[in-house]
């Protein structure tokens, strides 16, 4: 688990949702 929590961090969800069409890098 505790693995999983920095693949997170690098890819949050929260702005993959804010930006959905959008990439976050372009954003």
């Amino acid at each position: 688990m505790d693995l999983q929590l920095p693949v997170g961090l690098e890819k949050p969800p929260a702005m993959d949702i804010y930006d959905g069409s959008t990439d976050p890098v372009d954003h």
